[in-house]
């Protein structure tokens, strides 16, 4: 019903309680969530974060930052925001797959570099 009256402009002063610890929805401007946050989104209320998945575009230096969010009317969503790459330690911001494949192997002994090499050329088939 108030997601009918936001959409008609018929909305009066209901505000929402506001849990103490909720962080904003409005506005993702940083990666500050971690799965069991509280959240507050005006029109939908107070919500936990159930999942989030950080993954790379093909925007250098960017991410997408994906929220899923249960509300505590029982209305679950999901919300995605681009951030820059530069603002997080989520990612490796300096090297690419290649020198991370390399780099890896030169920590196993010749067995395991062997499997490992049969491995990739499994995937790259």
């Amino acid at each position: 019903m108030r997601l009918l009256k936001i959409s008609e402009n018929r909305l009066k002063d209901e505000s929402t309680f506001i849990d103490k610890d909720s962080k904003f929805l409005l506005k993702i401007d940083k990666d500050s969530y971690n799965i069991g946050d509280r959240v507050f989104l005006e029109t939908l209320g107070n919500g936990k974060i159930k999942n989030i998945e950080r993954q790379k575009t093909v925007t250098k230096g960017k991410y997408n930052l994906m929220l899923e969010i249960q509300f505590d009317i029982e209305q679950s969503c999901k919300f995605i925001k681009l951030l820059d790459i530069e603002n997080t330690n989520y990612f490796d911001k300096n090297l690419n797959l290649e020198e991370k494949i390399y780099n890896f192997k030169q920590r196993l002994n010749d067995k395991d570099k062997k499997d490992f090499q049969e491995i990739l050329n499994i995937i790259i088939k």
